[in-house]
């Protein structure tokens, strides 16, 4: 046998270890994966750190032990396996083995016995031997022959190591532990004898045995304990000491490294999450072995439409960067077109080794006189195309494709970028942007973009949008699916009425908000001194440290909450209890709300316009609901609920000539709930035009609809909303200001007057339980992965989505609608009308001052007449100079 390092692996303990330090990783359908990364990592640097060497992985069998059976109070002190550990278990397992490590569990023998003997046996045959492991008990077997390797502390301990740590030589381990005992397996050892202790005794006596010889002459309390523990030290020491002569049930000469199971391996990473080592493992395929063929001019480019095959997908890859200027787009610099195994760039933007492009106009002008209408074009993100086709008066192309956009309709949010998207339909990888351009400031600027190296990443990326559509549509068009007909109907052409509107932009008042800006400055000075004197000495309201001295040392407020390290809270949330019944956290409040609205809105929104007009980003594939996202800036955010908040709305303002209009559905996920649920209280309510929230009062209420105060109907309408969020007793008793009986009364008495919708709500957890998803009133599915899990909070919440999810997405897909037949009428009305908002349930338009007694009713009716519900849905319009005067 040739001499070699042999490393010995303590699986169990780095499974412990690790579940405990790192972050609660979980996987995308909510399962926990933190404690396997943090052992394959572990792993994986033993394979860089001991190339040449065997590595054995050993783990803890489930079960007791043999310690068990001489003492049965062995590790009772220990509490279950955590659930999200021992999920873990199996799936690492397979892992390790895949990876062609040798595995042993031996029954009924911990894992430390079997170290132990296997580094006796390796010892024997002339190997040194690695023991990985942050367990102290380990220290008694270090030698000449074998030393401990802690990798999370990156600490090596020979023998001199252990004797710097402990105190005593590896041999006196032992007995070391014997006398301090062990806290985690429940080992008593002699009372009130630390490690100070055990070390000057064994120090003085050598060993145990010299200890217990001499403890007649050990003084005071400590001698007693000593002397009161004399029988119980050889259990002691029997229950620490690692044996080394376990019987193995296989052959451990055989235990070699074997070929790892790619597979396997591949499946495991995928399953788990662990997107880098599964890009590590598989290689990349190129999607063509010679350069991208660069486009020289027109005729070329007109000539390569041309030739393509009729009827065939074409895929359109572009390199764009952004660019504020007037339209609020990104600038396109380089396209690659792809059709089967025929690639072709075009650079629209010079670059260091190659200045011969062509205009981006004349591009799109070629494009659409031989492209357009003839392909399936299949593009990511083809906002930005249509962004620049809007600005040439060029026809959005009929038959134009957004992987992402379609992914999202089957999938929901999360990895639909072109390389989840060729991972997952194609089961290859594609280099990514950030390995061939680099990352962050290290970035290259497309100028500095090697031409042939540029025109080879885009073409790669053309190639398999075309190659991933060819998969995807297979599962997305066949029986003409639902999926099919969200991206048809709904998703696919609202990509042309974002393009517009995020082209249009928003106008806004600088001036106005510069105004604001130094009212809340003053506001904010004011605010601090106030702070400052109740808390009676002065400090920073911003700081932390600072705030949480102020609040519990100095003024000795009540702790509500304390962070993850164990230090009082200051969350708004306990602020927020706080300014109940104290001063200080309530001008805390204000004055964080200020400052955020000061910093997010007031100050940086003229830093975000182009000639006074605002061009934000709407975005269709964030929300698991479909709701639509908004960013750079975030109109949907902006406060409403304080003064200063409305204030900011003002600063958007109509252009001369124009006015802003904003239709709202009025109450749509409560009509939404009534048409669900079909519950026939609340469909009479809204059929016969109740106000919905006095009916409910007057049930809750025993009382007259007719006598329904405002303090009733609060009630009413926090329960109509707060039980369609799925609200619970103790959500809606704080919301009310009431105690927990009186809230499970007021549930009580609302599902008596709506069993319908009691009903609806059983049955959507239930369904939800089973199949993973909820549907919207269209059929598109919404994923809840987390409605199994483990943890009962975390699935209490996403029972609570799953009863809003319907309803929110099912609003979300009426005002999509909305957007897209509205936006059809407009091409009717150019330069009359422009949509330029979405917040939710609301549209904002700027519409000609001339053209508003026209315009009006039509958008109305559309808006109404959008979908067929069993009840009436109803719009609510403002008309005004600003989007303030509509709150």
């Amino acid at each position: 046998m040739t001499q070699q390092t042999v490393v010995l692996v303590d699986g169990s303990g780095y499974l412990y270890r690790a579940f405990h330090a790192l972050p609660p990783l979980t996987n995308t359908e909510g399962k926990p994966t933190g404690a396997i990364y943090g052992v394959m990592n572990m792993l994986s640097r033993l394979d860089q750190d001991y190339r040449d060497s065997k590595i054995v992985v050993v783990f803890d069998p489930p079960g007791p032990t043999k310690r068990h059976q001489i003492f049965s109070e062995y590790k009772a002190n220990r509490s279950k396996m955590p659930d999200d550990l021992a999920l873990q278990i199996e799936p690492l397992h397979r892992l390790i083995k895949a990876k062609g490590y040798p595995l042993c569990v031996v029954p009924e023998q911990e894992a430390d016995d079997v170290i132990g003997t296997l580094a006796r046996l390796y010892v024997d045959q002339g190997h040194s031997v690695v023991i990985c492991t942050g367990d102290k008990d380990f220290a008694q077997l270090v030698c000449d022959d074998i030393v401990l390797l802690d990798t999370m502390r990156n600490r090596l301990l020979d023998v001199s190591g252990v004797q710097d740590k402990f105190g005593v030589r590896p041999d006196q381990i032992i007995d070391y532990l014997a006398l301090v005992g062990d806290a985690s397996d429940n080992i008593p050892g002699v009372m009130k004898v630390g490690p100070k202790t055990a070390v000057k005794w064994l120090n003085e006596y050598a060993s145990l045995e010299g200890v217990v010889e001499n403890s007649g002459s050990i003084s005071g309390k400590v001698g007693e304990y000593l002397r009161s523990s004399l029988e119980d030290l050889p259990l002691y020491r029997s229950l620490v000491t690692i044996c080394q002569h376990v019987e193995l049930p296989f052959d451990w000469s055989q235990l070699h490294r074997s070929p790892q199971d790619v597979d396997v391996v591949s499946s495991s990473y995928e399953d788990l999450g662990f997107k880098t080592w599964l890009k590590e493992l598989k290689q990349n395929e190129p999607v063509f072995e010679k350069d991208c063929h660069i486009i020289q001019s027109l005729a070329e480019l007109k000539e390569v439409c041309s030739s393509f095959l009729p009827n065939q997908a074409v895929g359109l890859a572009f390199f764009e960067e952004k660019h504020v200027d007037c339209a609020g787009k990104s600038v396109i610099k380089a396209l690659s077109l792809s059709q089967e195994d025929m690639v072709y760039t075009v650079f629209c933007w010079q670059q260091k080794d190659n200045t011969n492009c062509l205009a981006l106009d004349d591009v799109m002008m070629v494009f659409r006189d031989v492209l357009f209408g003839r392909y399936d074009l299949i593009l990511q993100d083809c906002k930005v195309l249509l962004k620049q086709l809007v600005l040439l008066s060029i026809s959005v192309p009929l038959r134009i494709y957004d992987l992402s956009v379609m992914a999202y309709g089957i999938q929901g949010p999360g990895r639909i970028g072109i390389e989840d998207l060729y991972q997952s339909y194609c089961d290859a990888l594609l280099p990514s942007r950030d390995d061939v351009l680099g990352k962050g400031a290290k970035r290259l600027a497309f100028v500095d973009i090697a031409c042939q190296v540029c025109a080879n990443l885009l073409g790669k990326e053309a190639l398999a949008l075309q190659q991933i559509y060819a998969a995807l549509s297979v599962k997305f068009w066949q029986n003409e699916s639902v999926c099919f007909s969200i991206y048809r109907d709904v998703d696919g052409p609202l990509i042309e009425v974002l393009s517009e509107m995020e082209i249009r932009g928003v106008l806004l008042d600088v001036a106005l908000l510069k105004e604001q800006s130094e009212k809340i400055t003053t506001r904010l000075s004011e605010l601090n001194q106030e702070a400052i004197n109740l808390a009676g000495e002065d400090f920073n309201p911003a700081s932390v440290k600072q705030l949480k001295y102020i609040l519990f040392e100095k003024l000795g407020l009540p702790v509500l909450d304390k962070t993850p390290k164990g230090d009082p809270s200051t969350s708004e949330a306990v602020l927020s209890e706080l300014s109940e019944r104290f001063e200080l956290p309530k001008i805390l409040l204000e004055i964080r709300t200020l400052s955020k609205l000061k910093s997010t809105y007031v100050d940086a929104l003229p830093t975000m316009t182009y000639q006074n007009r605002i061009y934000c980003s709407f975005l269709q594939t964030i929300t698991a609901t479909g709701r639509l996202s908004c960013q750079n800036p975030n109109l949907q955010n902006i406060p409403i609920r304080t003064e200063e908040g409305r204030a900011v709305r003002k600063a958007f303002v109509a252009p001369s000539g124009f006015k802003l209009v904003s239709f709202d559905y009025s109450q749509i996920e409560l009509r939404i709930m009534a048409h669900i649920s079909k519950d026939p209280c609340l469909m009479d309510a809204f059929l016969t035009g109740k106000d919905v929230h006095n009916s409910t009062a007057g049930e809750l209420f025993s009382m007259d609809v007719d006598d329904v105060g405002e303090a009733e109907r609060r009630v009413a309408k926090t329960i109509n909303f707060g039980l369609i969020y799925g609200m619970s007793a103790f959500g809606l008793a704080k919301q009310l200001g009431v105690d927990r009986q009186m809230a499970q009364a007021y549930i009580d008495r609302y599902f008596h007057r709506y069993p319908g919708v009691k009903s609806y709500m059983e049955r959507v957890r239930e369904q939800a339980t089973t199949d993973g998803y909820v549907e919207t009133v269209l059929g598109r599915r919404i994923f809840l992965p987390d409605i199994n899990h483990q943890k009962v909070s975390v699935k209490k919440a996403a029972q609570r989505s799953a009863i809003n999810a319907p309803m929110q997405g099912t609003a979300a897909e009426l005002i999509k609608l909305a957007m897209i037949r509205v936006h059809q009428l407009l091409k009717d009305y150019k330069d009359s009308c422009y949509l330029i908002i979405q917040v939710h349930d609301e549209l904002v338009f700027e519409i000609r001052e001339d053209m508003l007694a026209l315009l009006l009713p039509k958008i109305r009716d559309i808006m109404c007449q959008v979908v067929n519900l069993d009840v009436p849905l109803l719009v609510n319009e403002k008309v005004g100079d600003n989007w303030g005067e509509m709150g």
